[in-house]
This record gives C-alpha cells, structure tokens and sequence, in this order.
C-alpha cells in the first residue's frame, strides 16, 4: 500500500506508473512493480497489490499480467481496490463518493463511496480474473472500517459483491480514542499504567467489532483478515502537536507492558474469528505522527522492541539478539 503510494494515488494510465529506470524509487509514484515481484519472488511472500483509485482498466490489466509473467506461480496475490475507502481523510474516498453520487448508487456521500467502491472491486476482481484465466491465486480483497461493521454489510450486500471476494478486511487498531484533541491534556497527565489500562479497554471493545465482523464474514463465505493492526497511539486533529502527549504514547510503545498488550490483542482477535493479520509497520521511526514501527530502525536490539518481541512468540519464533534478521 505504502510503496505503491495508494493514499491519494495520481497514477491512472499504465504509461504513468512507476518503472526501474527512474532515478529514484522514493518518489510520488513510489516503487515499480518488477521490484515488488522481485521482493516477493526473494522471500516467497505473497504480495498484496492495491490497485490505485482512478487507475483505468488498462492499466490494471497490464500490471496484472505483467504479475502472472513475473512472479513465482506458488504464490498467491492479494488484490485490493485503493485503500481506506471509508475514510474521507483520503482522496480516494471523496473521489469515490463523488462518481458514485454521479451514477447515483446513493444520494447519501458515505454510502455512494461504499458502494462505487464495491462496484469498482468486483470491476477490477474480473479483470485480474481475465488475466489469470480464474481466482486460484488471487485473494479478493474488500476492506470496511473496523469500528462500523455497518460498513461491511453495506459493501457486502452492494449487488452481491460478496460473490466476487474471498476476503473482508478490516483494521484493528487500538487505543485510538486517546489521542483526540478534545482530551488531550487530561490523557497527557495521567500515567504510564493508565495508558496501558485504557488501551486494554479498548481493545476489549474493538475485539466485539471483531466478532461482528467476523459473523458477516462467515454469513457471506469470505475469511476475515486484518490489512492493518496493533497500537495507535498518535494526537489527531492539532493534538499531535501536544509534546507531553507525544512523549507518553512514545514511552508507551517502548514499555516493556507493550509486549503483553500486543500478545493480548492478537490472542483476542485470533479468538473473536480473525485469520491473518498484517501488523503495520515493519519498521518506522517514532514521532508525533505516530509509533507505527515494530522495530525503530534496521539495527536495533530486539531486547529493546516490546512490539517485535511479541509478533514474534504470537508466530512460535524466539526473538534473535543483537541486530534483527530479514
């Protein structure tokens, strides 16, 4: 998602997209998709391919069969429409408010974008069909937002578009709610322990969306699957800019406790029906914009990264010392 620059995508024609030659792979248009087939081909890891939101049936046919010339026919590839769909902090989701208002899917912003956005995916699904002669190795992807499972029917429903996915994914994220701006300075004073009580409060609360999900899920034949997860503590709304604040959720995501909370959570939604799960990030410096990084930089001690130790026991591995292996 992230390398493909999906949050508010400009790519729409195939001549536009990234390529190799380009003088850097950092850009706006971020990383060409021979170097994506060439990762995932290098770890044997199925890739997860987000389509950008006005990309035209051109382009996604050519990058759909420039990934079944190129990458290794064991794997599986995850197909997705854009990103965070619901979520009108991005382009995306205005964009698909407005056409679908136009074709009028709904009179309603909210529901015009659900719905153009499940009328697009089953678009894009056919295409990838067409290219691959059938969905073996596809995993159809559609997305809802995890604390509306409203949201999930809604798509779901949208002209049986349930019948062209194999997965409902959904981020769940916690602790969230503490990073408003309207009670920023009563969380900034209160303590480390409380932090971490809250969170478990929340996380509570999200693992009953979860089963919610997890039920339409069931009802319509798809797994449920996590594009996104774990902590998100970060100020919204101007409250990023409180350094108290920012200084608590940053030592949070260092505590020790952390581990417990991430063991905790996936337990929680391993239980409540949830399949695979994508913890966002990898790796990721620590800031007011947010904590994302399992581990903060290539070379840190694993001792020293409560999130990573804790993704690691939840898969049966035993965190290395020193630095973290690839």
């Amino acid at each position: 998602m992230d390398w493909m620059r999906t949050n508010n995508a400009t790519v729409e024609t195939w001549d536009q997209r990234p390529t190799p030659h380009m003088q850097t792979q950092g850009g706006n248009k971020g990383v060409a998709l021979e170097y994506m087939i060439l990762l995932a081909n290098k770890l044997k890891a199925s890739p997860w391919f987000c389509m950008p939101h006005e990309a035209s049936h051109d382009y996604v046919e050519n990058f759909a069969k420039m990934v079944k010339e190129k990458l290794d026919p064991s794997l599986k590839v995850y197909v997705e429409y854009s990103n965070e769909v619901w979520n009108f902090q991005f382009e995306q989701s205005r964009y698909a408010s407005r056409v679908g208002q136009g074709m009028k899917l709904s009179d309603d912003p909210f529901e015009a974008a659900l719905s153009y956005y499940a009328k697009r995916s089953e678009e894009i699904f056919q295409i990838w069909e067409d290219v691959f002669g059938s969905s073996d190795r596809l995993v159809r992807v559609v997305a809802a937002q995890s604390g509306n499972p409203w949201t999930s029917e809604k798509i779901l429903g949208f002209e049986k578009a349930h019948e062209s996915a194999d997965a409902l994914a959904i981020a769940p994220y916690f602790g969230g709610d503490l990073g408003k701006p309207e009670t920023q300075n009563q969380v900034a004073r209160i303590s480390l322990g409380e932090i971490m009580n809250r969170c478990r409060t929340h996380m509570a609360k999200g693992h009953r969306k979860v089963r919610a999900h997890a039920a339409l899920a069931k009802k319509y034949g798809l797994a449920l699957i996590a594009y996104e997860g774990g902590q998100h503590l970060v100020g919204t709304g101007g409250a990023e800019n409180n350094p108290e604040l920012t200084a608590l959720f940053l030592a949070a995501n260092r505590d020790p406790e952390m581990k417990t909370l991430y063991l905790q959570d996936l337990q929680g939604w391993k239980k409540a029906g949830g399949g695979l799960y994508t913890a966002f990030s990898s790796m990721g410096r620590y800031g007011k914009w947010g904590s994302w990084g399992l581990l903060q930089h290539e070379n840190q001690d694993p001792a020293t990264a409560p999130k990573y130790q804790a993704i690691l026991e939840f898969m049966g591995k035993k965190p290395a010392t020193g630095n973290p292996k690839p």
